[in-house]
Order: C-alpha cells, then structure tokens, then sequence
C-alpha cells in the first residue's frame, strides 16, 4: 500500500472517531450510535402519523390552491402524504 493511500485511511478513521465522539469527548460506541438513530427514525415515524389522509376531495382542492400559488396549501399536501412515501 502507498504511503498516499495509508494516509487517506487514517484521515477516513479519525473521521469516523469524531462522528462518533460525544458531546463531552467521550467515545460513543456504534450500538450507541445506532440506538440514537433508531430513535430518531421512531419519532420522525410518529411525527408523520399525526398527519391525517387526504380524501380525494381535499386533494383534489389541495391541488387547486397549489395550482394557484397557495404555499399553505402545497405544505398540507406534503405533510399529509408523507407517510405514503416511507
């Protein structure tokens, strides 16, 4: 291996260390990491829940005020069919 290549692989190492270092300097593992992650997929789940679905009707004006420049409305349509694309 080039001394170029040994450098990139230690440059990509301490990378990987500092993502996974705390806010205090510790050392966090990969489970920890990966928990936090979990955590974070559970509550964006949760979040895009709460959102109801849309009747055809309520699309179909949702569409309407989009078409006419309605970012309110563009923002309803999004939210309420998030859950459709996860």
């Amino acid at each position: 291996m080039s001394c170029h290549k040994g450098e990139e692989l230690n440059d990509k190492k301490d990378e990987i260390r500092e993502n996974l270092t705390d806010d205090d300097g510790s050392e966090a593992s990969v489970e920890e990491a990966d928990d936090e992650a979990r955590d974070a997929i559970q509550i964006y789940l949760r979040e895009i829940r709460k959102s109801p679905l849309l009747s055809s009707r309520q699309e179909r004006d949702l569409a309407k005020r989009i078409s006419q420049g309605d970012e309110e409305a563009r923002n309803d349509m999004i939210e309420s069919n998030l859950r459709l694309v996860v």
